[in-house]
C-alpha cells in the first residue's frame, strides 16, 4: 500500500493519506467513503488521538502509531500526524474507533493520568461521503464517536 503524504493546517499536523484504494480483492472497483482521524494537542508534550484502530479483524494505520512512529526519538515532544483512509462503502463493517491520550516520552506516563477507551461497532459507510473520528478526554472520562462531516466530489 502507498501513501502519500499533504501538507494541510488540520490542527497543524501534517495529514497522511491514502489515496490508492482500488477495489476489493478481486480487483472489482467499489464504492468508498474517507475517514479522517483527529488530534487535540495538550500542550508541547501530550495530545489526545480519536482514530479509526481496526477495520473488520484488521489494525490498521491510524493517527496514533504513525505520530509514535514518527516521533521515536525525538525526546519529550509531540508532533502529531493527522490520517485519513479510504474504506468500502455500501457493506456493514465491524469497526473499532479509539479516544487516547499519548504522551511524548514514557517518563510522562508516570506522573499524568492518561485515558484509553475504545468502541466496536457496526456501522456501513455511505459512498463519497468524508467521515470524521472525534471525542472528548477530560481529567474523569473519555468518549470518541464517527460522525458524517460532508459530502466529497
Amino acid at each position: 500500500m502507498t501513501s502519500i503524504l499533504v501538507l494541510a493546517c488540520f490542527g497543524c499536523a501534517p495529514i497522511l493519506t491514502n489515496p490508492n484504494f482500488n477495489g476489493d480483492k478481486n480487483g472489482v472497483p467499489v464504492k468508498v467513503a474517507t475517514v479522517q482521524d483527529t488530534i487535540k494537542s495538550d500542550g508541547a508534550t501530550r495530545a489526545h488521538f480519536f482514530y479509526l484502530n481496526k477495520f473488520g479483524t484488521q489494525q490498521i494505520l491510524n493517527a496514533l502509531n504513525l505520530t509514535v512512529k514518527e516521533n521515536y526519538g525525538q525526546g519529550l515532544g509531540v508532533r502529531p500526524y493527522a490520517y485519513r483512509r479510504l474504506v468500502p462503502a455500501n457493506r456493514p463493517a465491524s469497526i473499532e474507533i479509539c479516544a487516547e491520550t499519548h504522551n511524548g516520552a514514557p517518563i510522562l506516563d508516570l506522573i499524568r493520568k492518561d485515558f484509553k477507551k475504545c468502541e466496536s461497532l457496526e456501522f456501513t459507510f455511505k459512498p463519497d461521503e468524508v467521515y470524521i473520528v472525534t471525542g472528548v478526554i477530560n481529567e474523569k472520562s473519555a468518549s470518541v464517536e464517527i460522525n458524517m462531516l460532508e459530502k466529497t466530489k
